[in-house]
């Protein structure tokens, strides 16, 4: 019954464009590596990552690790101020490219933002 009943709580706060991708949607409970369950307790292989934005897996200790020490001192900020583990982390990614010259990295966090920044370089 719980599935049902959050199936219609859903459709009565959620605008009809909020897509749901099966005709009988499921309910991801939780998440271990890559694989994720339902709350009915069936398990899956995450193919789809978070919308396939995140590749990294569910609950990885190290993940969860770090996470936890970044909420602890400030967990959102701008690129209007300078931000020392994204500037190490770009550093690392420079490190990493096989590209020479000069390269740059610029952080977003979709797809669509990665392509219009890729017209402005």
């Amino acid at each position: 019954m719980r599935h049902e009943e959050l199936l219609k709580r859903h459709k009565d706060v959620m605008p009809g464009w909020v897509a749901l991708y099966y005709d009988d949607p499921i309910e991801l409970s939780h998440g271990e590596g890559f694989k994720v369950w339902d709350s009915e307790g069936n398990e899956y292989l995450d193919f789809f990552g978070g919308i396939v934005t995140t590749i990294s897996g569910h609950n990885i200790p190290e993940i969860v690790e770090a996470v936890r020490e970044q909420a602890g001192k400030i967990l959102h900020s701008s690129t209007l101020y300078l931000i020392e583990n994204q500037v190490k982390l770009a550093e690392k990614l420079i490190s990493l490219s096989p590209i020479s010259g000069d390269q740059k990295v610029y952080f977003l966090s979709s797809g669509s933002e990665a392509n219009e920044a890729a017209l402005l370089f």
